[in-house]
């Protein structure tokens, strides 16, 4: 039997280019990195499903105050008011996301900045960590710390939910990405991701190069990297319980009807802030 063995070395990759130069080819084509965000990443087809689970995983309290962590472009903001029914905040480090997200939700209040620089004291009654923004953060003491402010934003009863791909499981069943392609404000859009593992720090690599093409035939491309800690879900539940949350529990899925093994392609937890 021959065996196909994927090469995910960091050394086979190309070069990435730097944010002047990202921002240089966009504008050639007239396109924004939220633009091709909501294209390719915005995962909006199971808006629904995420904020259903986040309805019967919140307190039972109504109305309540909700920080949405790494917001992104704001594909549930809106979506958060309507379920949850009070104020709803997002924090979002990319200017060009935290602008879109204005736009797409202008009910919500939505800052710029990282979790690492919130300072809310008791704040929220749920704070939601949505499509991986924890593990953006590959080292462990920010992840620590980004625990420790969602904690201290939380008011008594409060729920904390993180959502990250689970990496552990792509490898179980690795296959390279496709080339995927869409049209974008009328400019053809071309997406060839890559993966990589940095064995020795932990970190996944995923890797975009875009080929942009403009209706009157102007042209650009760029290569953008970004570095994600790989987590199991036991090291995510210990890291929320040493954090000060109790009753960790674990999610297969947006649909699963009860708690049990991250097994599948995404690890989501939630834990809660005892009542006083």
């Amino acid at each position: 039997m021959s065996v196909v063995r994927a090469r995910l070395s960091p050394e086979a990759l190309p070069p990435a280019d730097d944010a002047e130069a990202i921002a240089a080819a966009l504008a050639w084509v007239g396109l924004s990195r939220a633009e091709l965000y909501d294209a390719f990443m915005g995962r909006l087809d199971e808006v629904d499903e995420v904020l259903d689970f986040l309805e019967r995983e919140a307190p039972a309290r109504r109305p309540l105050d909700v920080l949405d962590v790494g917001c992104g472009t704001g594909r549930l903001l809106a979506g958060l008011g309507v379920h949850l029914g009070g104020r709803v905040v997002g924090l979002e480090p990319d200017p060009g996301y935290a602008a879109a997200a204005r736009a797409r939700a202008p009910e919500a209040e939505v800052r710029v900045g990282g979790v690492g620089a919130l300072s809310d004291e008791a704040g929220f009654d749920m704070v939601v960590m949505i499509n991986g923004p924890f593990v953006y953060l590959p080292d462990a003491a920010a992840r620590a710390q980004a625990l420790a402010n969602a904690r201290r934003a939380l008011r008594p009863g409060g729920v904390l939910v993180i959502d990250a791909p689970n990496f552990v499981r792509y490898l179980v069943d690795y296959s390279y990405p496709r080339v995927q392609r869409e049209v974008v404000g009328g400019v053809r859009c071309r997406r060839q991701p890559r993966h990589a593992i940095d064995v020795d720090g932990g970190r996944w690599i995923h890797q975009d190069t875009l080929t942009l093409e403009a209706p009157d035939g102007r042209a650009a491309s760029y290569t953008e990297r970004f570095d994600f800690a790989i987590l199991t879900a036991a090291d995510l539940r210990a890291s929320m319980a040493a954090a000060g949350f109790t009753a960790v529990t674990g999610f297969r899925a947006w649909d699963a009807a009860r708690p049990g093994r991250c097994d599948g392609a995404r690890l989501l937890a939630v834990g809660r802030v005892p009542s006083i």
